[in-house]
């Protein structure tokens, strides 16, 4: 049958003779139906006639050929992924192995290239990175908000399952790869056969196949994984991650093809993906169509609605303002509007621009149960019916949720006290004065400390890091909140100015700051502190700030919206270390241990003064006082409490006084908790010389 035999031109997989792809040509001239070839031993059914091309050598076949007891697997599919291997493997630094219904997704990066390098570099041997599958099933449509009328025209399946099953196919069951292909010499279907270097099996919460297709077999599993793999469960990281980019893409694509128009819908919801925020921290936006520049930081929710905290220039009155919102994300048909009012704070210290808040009251239907709204965007009444540019995520500090998700992985916690301090600028580098704020908080009591991050340099970075990490991962009660404070920029003349001068908005846009933190803590803390990074209030007869406040509190009739202290400055030119901690001021940097001399001299209430407040009655706040709230300010006596300032002199030649009670009260726990924590931060530069001399102006 040597006219009939078939050699090397056809690819077929012969799975039961060996696990690598063998190369078959028929070689005849002519072969009626029904005739069987034989090669190898095995017998080859011909379903219809062929012919050979002797001029091109090339086999001509008019029907298809069906091999009889079908050992083709899935059309030569192994032939095709190591032919993709080959053919591309010079070209490419990695390459990607899945089928038309799947979809490798990072869950933690934005992109493979992200995810595969923080693996590389924790392991450089890594060659192949293998994910796990999952189904999401085409019977359960389940399309993301704001994504359905795109998903409908383009039929895609990402945005239009977000409902998976909840069952992820163990290691190397029907998972797929990432390989590199200089490095991997056969490739199989769901995993290396052989490779040089190490396989990476990517952990679930890392990366996962999403695999988009219909149900498989109940006799594929178990009992109990059919069980739950017919569990439905929530899954919408693909469309958080690459939602929108996906919808532009694909209408940008389809825009090319005959006959296609985009649909109402689908405008309308391209116009929400654009106005809403890219991300659920706070930055600031310009509301446009205005008569003035207003510019919204973030956007807070009270129990009669939302506060917007903002910036706007000085004396220029906003009226005809709407609140636009939003229940959740992209659900155009149950927004609504109400009225918006705008108010300066009035200190604004005859800069240019001031701090401001908007607030927007909405009705009992809208403040509880199912109508609760989780974005707004202002507008101006003019162009309500185009609806806002901008959406912000709001902000609902006491339940943890900002827009319509968690706002981090460990939920904020009630606290007796919270530390707000100002903006951090200018490259601030001065991570020993960081530390000593935070650590000296804890010991007076505070259980979080806020911070407002404009520009700092890499060590103070690292502190930051260090904080956040201890306490997301539950190793660390204290919590050391910092909030981005990317000044706005405006054009002017053609030209982009950003507002941060002096004659532009005071002290980095201070009070507005201070107004944030104000509102998003007054449901999550008892007590607010308002201090500078170099200032502590300090308790001249209590252990702590909790004590004080209760003996100010309980001997004094009606209730205390805030206690204030007086200040007096220790001043840093004039190094003066506590008697027994010379040493630990030269390895950490205290200024509370290192300065022990200040003026002979408390500056007035009301002057340079710092307050505690109680956030739930107070609604404007100034720097040194209340501007608006219920209840009385207690002066506190400074043989009770005052404000120790550690600064460059605010005066040549003022008398000194010898004032070692912090050192005193406080130096041996504050040595110890600086220890454990600069323990943590090997490598990192105090940033200031405790041991600088300074030149002292001769009074």
């Amino acid at each position: 049958m040597s006219s009939r035999t078939l050699y090397c031109g056809r690819w077929l997989e012969i799975q039961d003779l060996c696990p690598i792809p063998v190369l078959l040509r028929l070689q005849a001239a002519t072969c009626p139906a029904g005739h069987c070839a034989v090669v190898g031993g095995l017998r080859y059914k011909i379903s219809a006639p062929f012919r050979f091309c002797s001029g091109s050598r090339l086999l001509h076949v008019q029907q298809d050929i069906v091999l009889c007891h079908g050992n083709l697997h899935y059309f030569g599919q192994m032939a095709a992924i190591n032919d993709c291997l080959y053919r591309f493997r010079h070209s490419s630094r990695y390459t990607v192995v899945t089928d038309l219904d799947e979809f490798i997704i990072p869950r933690q990066a934005s992109n493979w290239s992200d995810l595969i390098g923080q693996a590389v570099k924790a392991q450089p041997n890594l060659s192949g990175f293998l994910f796990q599958n999952t189904i999401f099933r085409r019977q359960w449509p389940s399309a993301a908000k704001g994504f359905q009328a795109v998903a409908e025209k383009y039929k895609s399946v990402a945005l239009g399952h977000t409902q998976r099953e909840d069952y992820v196919f163990p290691v190397k069951i029907r998972s797929k790869m990432i390989v590199d292909p200089k490095l991997t010499e056969e490739m199989g279907i769901h995993y290396a056969w052989r490779m040089s270097g190490e396989t990476y099996n990517v952990p679930q919460d890392i990366g996962l196949v999403h695999h988009y297709r219909d149900a498989l077999p109940k006799d594929v599993f178990s009992a109990e994984d059919w069980k739950k793999s017919s569990k439905q469960v929530s899954d919408q990281i693909a469309v958080d991650v690459f939602g929108n980019r996906l919808a532009d893409l694909l209408e940008k694509v389809w825009s090319k093809m005959p006959g296609h128009a985009p649909s109402e819908n689908t405008l309308k919801e391209k116009k929400l993906r654009q106005a809403l925020p890219k991300t659920s921290a706070p930055q600031f936006r310009l509301v446009q169509g205005l008569v003035a520049p207003v510019f919204t930081y973030a956007a807070l929710w009270e129990y009669t609605g939302v506060r917007v905290v903002a910036m706007m220039q000085r004396g220029k009155a906003i009226k005809d303002l709407s609140c636009v919102f939003l229940n959740s994300m992209y659900e155009i048909s149950k927004s609504f509007a109400v009225h918006a009012v705008v108010k300066e704070i009035p200190e604004h210290h005859n800069k240019k621009y001031t701090a401001a808040y908007i607030t927007c009251d909405v009705d009992e239907k809208h403040r509880r149960g199912e109508y609760v709204p989780a974005f707004v965007g202002l507008v101006a009444n003019k162009n309500l019916a185009t609806g806002p540019d901008d959406f912000l995520p709001i902000d609902r500090a006491s339940e943890g949720r900002t827009g319509d998700r968690a706002s981090s992985s460990r939920r904020e916690e009630a606290q007796q006290f919270t530390v707000c301090t100002p903006v951090m600028f200018n490259k601030l580098n001065n991570a020993a004065e960081l530390v000593e704020l935070v650590e000296m908080s804890r010991l007076l009591g505070a259980g979080r400390v806020v911070l407002y991050n404009e520009s700092i340099t890499s060590n103070l970075d690292t502190v930051l890091s260090m904080y956040n990490k201890e306490w997301e991962e539950g190793r660390d009660s204290l919590e050391v909140k910092v909030h981005p404070w990317t000044l706005p920029s405006l054009v002017e003349n053609g030209v982009r100015k950003t507002i941060w001068k002096e004659e532009d908005i005071h002290y980095f846009g201070q009070m507005a700051a201070i107004d944030h933190c104000l509102h998003r803590y007054r449901h999550l803390s008892r007590y607010i502190v308002f201090t500078d990074l170099d200032e502590f209030i300090f308790p001249v007869r209590h252990a702590n700030w909790s004590q004080l406040v209760a003996e100010r509190q309980g001997a004094r009739r009606p209730a205390i919206a805030g206690f204030m202290f007086q200040n007096t400055v220790f001043n840093r030119d004039r190094p003066s270390p506590a008697t027994g901690f010379e040493r630990d001021v030269r390895q950490y940097g205290s200024a509370v241990l290192g300065f022990t001399s200040r003026d002979d001299y408390f500056f007035p209430h009301k002057m340079r003064s710092k307050m505690i407040v109680d956030p739930k009655v107070v609604d404007e706040m100034g720097i040194h006082f209340i501007w608006k709230g219920s209840g009385r300010t207690d002066q506190v006596p400074v043989d009770q409490g005052f404000l120790a300032h550690y600064r460059m002199p605010l005066f040549d030649c003022k008398p000194q006084v010898k004032d070692s009670s912090l050192a005193d009260r406080f130096g041996k726990q504050l040595v110890s908790a600086l220890r454990q924590i600069w323990s943590k931060l090997q490598g990192v530069t105090l940033g200031w010389d405790p041991d600088k001399q300074y030149k002292i102006k001769d009074c």
